[in-house]
């Protein structure tokens, strides 16, 4: 079964405002090409639009529940969660992610996602885009993993009948 996602409205800002900047700062680059020669500002704009290339790439699409699998869907390298090694599924409060600081990852272009940690789950993985949204999966080894699917009661239901059937 499929599951969408969708951008909260922290992320469509922060994608909009780089966005916008990043467009100004390779305009402004191209300007001054004449003064100060090419290497410079293609360098730096070859930076930018490969950096926000990869954000977008990478970025959460949808999640999908199979038989065996949880697929976190991006254009490259999605991820699976093999369902054997579910220990745990749930939902979780937007305030409960409160004071989550970034390891390293993304925080708002184009969603989130990455290694995060907060005082109340400790160090989690992020594949996720609307905070308001959040499904928390733990697996047997104790490794924490954030999900957004637009339809968390659905998927959180999905996901444990597939979890019972496998008994």
């Amino acid at each position: 079964m499929i599951f969408t996602t969708s951008l909260d409205l922290f992320c469509k800002i922060v994608t909009a405002v780089v966005t916008v900047l990043f467009a100004v700062i390779i305009y402004a680059q191209i300007l001054q090409i004449s003064e100060v020669g090419y290497a410079a500002p293609v360098s730096f704009s070859a930076f930018l639009i490969l950096m926000y290339g990869l954000v977008f790439l990478y970025r959460p699409i949808k999640y999908v529940v199979d038989e065996d699998n949880i697929t976190i869907k991006r254009v490259i390298a999605s991820k699976r969660i093999l369902l054997s090694n579910i220990a745990s599924i749930t939902a979780v409060k937007k305030k409960q992610l409160r004071w989550a600081i970034r390891l390293f990852g993304v925080g708002g272009l184009f969603g989130y996602w990455g290694s995060f940690s907060n005082g109340e789950f400790g160090r989690m993985t992020w594949y996720a885009t609307n905070l308001n949204k959040a499904v928390m999966i733990e697996s047997k080894n104790g490794k924490q993993i954030m999900i957004t699917p637009n339809d968390v009661d659905g998927f959180i239901n999905q996901v444990q009948n597939k979890l019972v059937g496998s008994i």
